[in-house]
């Protein structure tokens, strides 16, 4: 035998870490991205519908035994409004007052609600200590702190110190301060199992809470008036020197005495310089002097302008001569005495005394105009003059005062300072007394930005436990938690359970499924015949399912029927005729040797079948059909001729001739490895058109994988629910140097109504139906 077929040991993770050499990657692609279905979500919880259904009546059952021992409780509110208030700090500065965020004050109101000093004021107050219907520990716990006592050697004070403990923890558990949004409420309410009890906590917790605030109240007032006693008397000897100094300096200099005009502020920030400089004399007369020397050097380039047009001969342009009602007066003479004299010289000639004497009125004109001209150019020159001397002289003064300015300005401006801050001290000692006499009396006042809404009232029903809600609720996580419980034992479930599952992993279209047998065929039918044929194995029985023969109408026969034409007509789609078909699965156990004998009974209702008992290890087909060892396979594989005389036919089908196992011969699994086999199976074909050979294993026997080589067509046989995907995976693997020769996956053992309901309900409706 060769080393092609040893049986080579495969590492435990190889079939995981290199897929299947027949795996269809497109559909696999197909079926990842088109996500989980809807039919498949409902076979996952109708398989795993157990463990489901367990967890929730469970969960169900321990809520059922907890809400029966919660104790029937009562709640009480009282509300509260709580407004920000300003703070009361005085001191010689007039800053402006805190006003702390509304969020925040109601944060730290609540958390003084909630506080322990405040809890353990209302346990002192209303002998909560004693009360054994607020606080009574329980026997383990008496025995526990005992043992504590006694073990560590505690003193008696330890012991209080626990006691008080306990007392917090069971206070702090049912008080409850809640803020309603967006208000400036707060709620505080308390749980207990008496409601006379407490409603007493909750109004004697919020009594306890107006006094602690108006009493921090009053300590923070008293402490800040006597505070400020000693300081205000610093802020008036302040205010004295303030003003001593003023009037000093003010007697001292001059700029501070004209300065001392200003209006007086109560706004020390406000602009004391320009407001000082603007109402200096000197600095008056300054900008007086700059606003005539801007005027003055603008009058002075005018005349510099007329004068440049005088040098250029252009009179007519300057201003003054186009305003001028003489020179207009006499152009307009001038043109008219020329035209005029135009038209005489035309008339009369140049000897005329009509024309001399309009020559003589032209000259005139002429002479006329030239004379105002120039009377014009003279005023504009002396203007020019005087606008020149005019600026000069600005220039002298203004140059004079720059040096008064100055020291003017900054004498006003210190003035000023001075001024502001004596104002300034003055308005602060005011102030700070006014607050002082405030302090005392509002310190003497209850807090006015706490109002009490609602008193705690005696709860008339119980506020828990909700018993139905728990119990409601429970019900929805039990389901939820069953739903997750399924789907996570799906995902741990290794084993194969749909075709999908078959197609995926072996990259082939399953050839069909097989109905799990029903509980009714594993025992005797109605009419007392045996549904199940066993063969005797190492003093054993095994089982084998004849469906055709006893249940012709089950849906097991008639996936039977479905796996034959499937298979003939899978081998007419091959180029070489399909005539041996081996049956073999990856282990033990996925009903093999179910499929091959019903299988073979299936092609011989149409064609003469040879059905052959190759798994010499376990011929359960042997005794089966009840067949005697004398001829028999091994017996084939010494003598082939003993081929021609087998008869080994069922009364009830004779068109099947089954080859049992035969006698037991030395080395029989070495010979049937070797070419006698094949000899044997050429001898066949000249007698049955099908032969059906029933194989070992393929993973854990190496005969297998030579039977596998001579078949034709190779059916391969999972068992749902039992095959692993790794062990299918590795069985293709293997028949991977036959792969042209695997016509497909059948899937054994599935719970029709579990994964293929549609399957099971067309059975059901075709059974109603008469014959």
């Amino acid at each position: 035998m060769g080393n092609s077929n040893m049986l080579t040991r495969v590492p435990k993770d190889a079939v995981l870490e290199v897929p299947p050499r027949y795996v269809n990657v497109s559909r696999l692609d197909e079926s990842e991205s088109s996500g989980m279905e809807w039919h498949h979500i409902e076979r996952i919880l109708r398989r795993h519908w157990k463990p489901s259904l367990a967890f929730l009546l469970g969960l169900e059952a321990i809520l059922l035994v907890v809400v029966a021992f919660l104790h029937t409780s009562y709640q009480s509110t009282a509300t509260l409004e709580i407004s920000p208030v300003v703070s009361e700090n005085v001191g010689l500065r007039d800053t402006s007052p805190i006003t702390p965020t509304q969020q925040d004050y109601l944060d730290t109101q609540s958390e003084i609600l909630r506080s322990d000093y405040l809890a353990i004021k209302v346990i002192r107050d209303l002998n909560l200590d004693h009360n054994t219907t607020f606080y009574s520990p329980s026997l383990i716990g008496r025995a526990i702190n005992r043992v504590k006592v006694v073990w560590s050697g505690s003193s008696k004070q330890a012991s209080d110190e626990e006691k008080i403990d306990g007392l917090l923890k069971t206070f702090r558990t049912g008080l409850a301060v809640n803020q309603v949004k967006n208000s400036r409420l707060v709620e505080v309410s308390f749980e207990s199992r008496d409601a006379q009890l407490l409603t007493s906590i909750v109004n004697d917790l919020v009594r306890l809470y107006l006094d602690d605030a108006h009493r921090s109240k009053y300590d923070s007032t008293l402490k800040a008036a006597e505070s400020l006693a000693p300081e205000l008397k610093d802020l008036k000897n302040s205010v004295d020197e303030s003003n001593q100094a003023l009037s000093d300096f003010q007697t001292t200099h001059e700029g501070a005495q004209l300065a001392g005009t200003l209006p007086q502020t109560s706004d020390a920030s406000a602009d004391s310089m320009g407001q000082a400089i603007s109402s200096n004399p000197v600095g008056v007369r300054v900008a007086q002097l700059n606003q005539q020397l801007t005027q003055s050097i603008g009058d002075r380039l005018q005349q510099e302008s007329n004068i440049r047009l005088i040098q250029e001969n252009h009179y007519d342009v300057l201003p003054q001569m186009k305003d001028s009602p003489l020179i207009q007066e006499l152009t307009q003479k001038r043109v008219d005495s020329r035209a005029q004299l135009a038209q005489a010289l035309a008339v009369y000639g140049s000897n005329n005394p009509q024309v001399r004497k309009l020559e003589q009125q032209t000259d005139e004109l002429n002479a006329q105009l030239n004379a105002e001209r120039g009377r014009i150019v003279e005023q504009i020159r002396g203007a020019y003059k005087s606008a020149k001397v005019r600026e000069d002289l600005l220039r002298k003064s203004l140059h004079d005062l720059k040096g008064q300015l100055n020291s003017s300005n900054a004498d006003a401006v210190r003035f000023d300072l001075l001024r502001r801050e004596a104002q300034a001290q003055s308005n602060l000692y005011i102030a700070t007394s006014a607050r002082i006499k405030e302090l005392a009396v509002s310190g003497s006042l209850a807090a006015n930005n706490i109002r009490v809404l609602g008193d705690a009232r005696v709860p008339f029903r119980p506020s828990g436990p909700h018993r139905f809600q728990i119990l409601g609720a429970g019900l929805l996580l039990g389901m939820i938690g069953g739903v997750v419980l399924a789907f996570v034992s799906e995902g741990m479930d290794d084993k194969i359970s749909t075709l999908a599952d078959v197609e995926r992993i072996s990259g082939m279209s399953p050839l069909g499924l097989l109905p799990a047998s029903e509980k009714k065929w594993r025992g005797t039918l109605s009419n007392g015949n045996r549904v199940l044929g066993r063969g005797q194995i190492n003093g054993r029985s095994v089982p084998v399912l004849q469906f055709l023969k006893e249940k012709p109408n089950s849906p097991e026969a008639e996936a039977i029927r479905s796996l034959e034409t499937a298979i003939r007509v899978s081998a007419q789609l091959k180029e070489n005729p399909v005539k041996t078909l081996l049956i073999t699965s990856g282990f033990p156990g996925e009903g093999k040797t179910t499929v091959a004998t019903n299988l073979a009974a299936a092609l011989s209702r149409h064609y003469k079948t040879c059905l052959i008992d190759a798994d010499l290890r376990h011929p359960v087909i042997t005794s089966t059909y009840g067949l005697k060892r004398e001829i028999g396979l091994q017996d084939a594989l010494m003598k082939p001729e003993l081929v021609d005389e087998l008869n080994n036919t069922p009364v009830e089908i004779p068109s099947l001739t089954v080859l049992g196992s035969g006698g037991a011969i030395p080395d029989a699994i070495d010979k049937m490895t070797s070419d006698s086999m094949a000899k044997l199976l050429e001898r066949l074909k000249t007698r049955f058109d099908y032969i059906v050979i029933d194989s070992p294993p393929v993973i854990p026997f190496a005969e297998s994988r030579w039977l596998s080589a001579l078949a034709d067509g190779i059916v391969v046989v999972a068992r749902a629910s039992t095959t692993t995907r790794r062990a299918l995976g590795w069985t293709m693997n293997i028949l991977g140097d036959v792969q042209p020769q695997v016509l497909g996956v059948v899937l054994n053992g599935v719970d029709i109504s579990v994964d293929y309901d549609a399957y099971a309900n067309a059975y059901r409706y075709y059974r109603t139906i008469p014959a």
